[in-house]
């Protein structure tokens, strides 16, 4: 696990190096996972323009994003895209309850 130290974040790090069901390896600088990025600094912006990332794709709820919104949402330098995941947040029993959208 690779970890990119920002400075408001906690626990963000790259979804590279994992093996995938196929076989295959999930790639680095391709996909990071933090919580909320509700402040960024300078620095912060300038370690992950460094490492390509520049889409930004927030999965929290409307109400989440409503009371804590991401500090990408307008920033010129980044796409941002509120996606957020449908769900009750707890793990479906089996794969019949996993919702298809």
């Amino acid at each position: 696990m690779r970890r990119l130290l920002l400075s408001n974040t906690l626990n963000t790090r790259d979804l590279g190096g994992y093996s995938v069901e196929c076989g295959k390896i999930t790639m680095y600088n391709m996909f990071l996972r933090s919580d909320a990025p509700v402040q960024v600094s300078d620095d912060d912006i300038q370690l992950l323009l460094a490492n390509n990332i520049t889409t930004i794709v927030d999965l929290r709820s409307d109400d989440e994003v409503q009371s804590k919104p991401c500090a990408f949402k307008d920033n010129e330098k980044f796409e941002y895209y509120h996606c957020k995941i449908q769900g009750t947040g707890s793990l479906p029993e089996s794969v019949e309850f996993v919702p298809n959208s």
